[in-house]
């Protein structure tokens, strides 16, 4: 199951994308506030209608994650704890396509739309 999980302590500065499962639960993106516009009667709608359908970054330190950025403003991004670019890669997609559930759509995520190299920073 897909959730939204925003204003709690687990997302205190902003909204997460959730995978639960009978089993525990899985951080698919954080969506943080600031990334849509005062007064926006949900914050993470837009975030989530980009993350379904755009293109991330990948970063990594000693751990990968995607970014994604609209405007020199982080849209949506995940928690940096892939420890290789394939699953990284994959987490994206399953983010972009868990995005598509949560807005009622159901998107086919393709291989284009997978995060770019950003190099290691």
């Amino acid at each position: 199951m897909i959730t939204v999980v925003s204003g709690s302590k687990a997302a205190p500065d902003g909204t997460l994308l959730v995978s639960r499962s009978a089993t525990g639960a899985d951080v698919l993106a954080q969506v943080p506030h600031r990334s849509a516009g005062a007064g926006h009667e949900r914050p993470w709608r837009d975030a989530l209608q980009h993350l379904s359908a755009s293109t991330g970054k990948l970063t990594a330190d000693d751990h990968f994650q995607w970014i994604l950025t609209v405007t020199d403003h982080v849209i949506a991004q995940s928690p940096p704890v892939y420890r290789d670019e394939q699953s990284c890669r994959r987490a994206f997609t399953d983010a972009q396509y868990a995005a598509g559930l949560a807005l009622g759509a159901r998107p086919h995520p393709s291989a284009s739309q997978q995060p770019q190299d950003g190099g290691r920073q």
